[in-house]
Parts: structure tokens; sequence; C-alpha cells
């Protein structure tokens, strides 16, 4: 699809306020699902997303509940699309984040599907997923925030773009152990604000420390009892934010230090 016939389809058949970035509810379903001026992939795209994760054993029952409520907000990268309008989608869900309550947008995270899926192994693909991480960062005209440190195998560290720390989730079609990190026949990238995870599961509180040992049982299950080794906790020493983007399992990319380079100054 060309880009104007995008922009087409957009000003036509979507209500929103966002420029780049879409609300799935703000999608009239019948509209995105059959229009002439969407793309198959992104169609495809979508529907494995929401089917993956409203998977009975799914193990996030906070990634089955934005399903569930439709407040998520999406971003295509077609191959032919500009770099330029992801980094635009990054700066728009950003901002969205900081002008509202975390509270009332806890269910809000941001999906960015990637076309290029013409990858021969899962280490391509888990490269790929960084490679878009370091070129958002090298973009990113704002200021690192001065609470988060800038070491990656510094327990505190955590992506961050237009000043605002983010979790990242890589997930790629070639995963066969990490299941749960195959959503699809596309290359997903799952965002939510970091400070998500200390509303939802503090380990601070009695309610936090179950949902974790909820959703961790549930991974464990639903990868047929393959537990992801790099999964901890954020800020526990010897936990490194970085190791929990990308799950490591055999003919995937194996790290021995975050390929990310963050800037100094």
């Amino acid at each position: 699809m060309e880009l104007e016939k995008f922009s087409y389809f957009y000003e036509v058949y979507m209500e929103s306020t966002y420029k780049y970035i879409i609300n799935r509810n703000d999608v009239c379903s019948n509209s995105f699902l059959n229009n002439l001026f969407f793309r198959s992939w992104m169609v495809r795209a979508l529907s494995c997303f929401e089917s993956s994760v409203n998977n009975n054993e799914f193990p996030c029952l906070f990634g089955k509940k934005v399903i569930k409520l439709k407040k998520f907000f999406l971003f295509f990268s077609s191959i032919s699309r500009p770099m330029d309008d992801l980094v635009a989608a990054f700066i728009e869900y950003t901002n969205f984040v900081k002008e509202v309550p975390v509270r009332e947008r806890i269910y809000s995270p941001f999906v960015v599907f990637l076309e290029k899926n013409t990858f021969s192994t899962l280490k391509d693909e888990h490269q790929y997923g960084w490679s878009i991480l370091q070129m958002l960062h090298d973009r990113d005209k704002s200021s690192w925030p001065l609470d988060v440190p800038k070491d990656t195998e510094n327990e505190k560290w955590s992506f961050c773009f237009n000043g605002l720390p983010l979790f990242v989730n890589i997930s790629c079609p070639q995963h066969k152990l990490m299941k749960s990190r195959n959503l699809g026949d596309y290359v997903v990238l799952v965002i939510n604000p970091r400070e998500n995870f200390d509303e939802v599961a503090s380990l601070s509180s009695k309610g936090g420390r179950s949902v974790r040992e909820t959703i961790r049982n549930r991974i464990k299950m639903y990868n047929d009892g393959v537990v992801p080794s790099t999964l901890g906790v954020y800020g526990e020493k010897g936990n490194y934010e970085w190791r929990q983007y990308q799950l490591e399992e055999p003919g995937g990319l194996e790290l021995k230090e975050c390929p990310l380079h963050i800037r100094k100054s």
C-alpha cells in the first residue's frame, strides 16, 4: 500500500486525535478488516497478535485484559514506510503516557508490528528487533532521565525514549521454546511504561507479589515447563532489565552484554 493510500484510509475510516499511532478502540472493525486500502499483512499481524494473547493458556493476564478492553495503541511499520514515522509514533505514544495518569492508561501499551519477515533464523529476528531500538535511541532528541543510569549493567537501567523509561518485549515468529514470545508471523515490539509494572505487580504489596508469581507459573506451563532464566525483578542485584527484552533459546541471539550503545552525553 502506498503511503498516500494509507493516509486516505486513516482519514476516512478512523476517528482519532493522533497522526501516527492508532488506538485499537478507534478502529472501525468492518472497515479495518475489509478495506481495500489496508494491506493484508496488517490485518494478519493484528489478528495473530490478538488471537495469541486471547489464548486461554497465554500467561500474561495483564495482556489478556488489554485485548479485551481494546485500549492499546498500534503502529504498522511497513517496509516502504520511513523510519521517521516510527520515531514520530514513539513520540506520540510517550507524550500520551506523560499526559495521562497511570491508572487511566495502565491497559494501554504500544504495539509495533514490523512487516519485514524474511529472516532465516531467530537470531536474525532478534538482531532486527535490537536494531530498531538502537535506531530509536539514535534519533531521540530528548535528554536521558536523570534518575535512570545510562550503564546497561546497572540494575536500575531501563530503555528510555522521549525522557520516559520503558519496558520492551521483543516477540519473534521463530520462537519455539519461548512460545509466550511468539505473537504471530511478524516481529512485534510491545512497549509499556516502566512504571506500569510497579503499579500492577509491585513487590512491595502482597497482591503485586501474587500477580508476579501467578504469571510466571503460567509462563512455565505455556512454555511446556521451560522457565526463562533471565526473568528477574527490576532493581534486584544481578538482574539486568535488557535481558528480559529478548528471551534466549537455541537458535536465537546469545548475548553477553547489552547490544545497545547508549549515548554518554
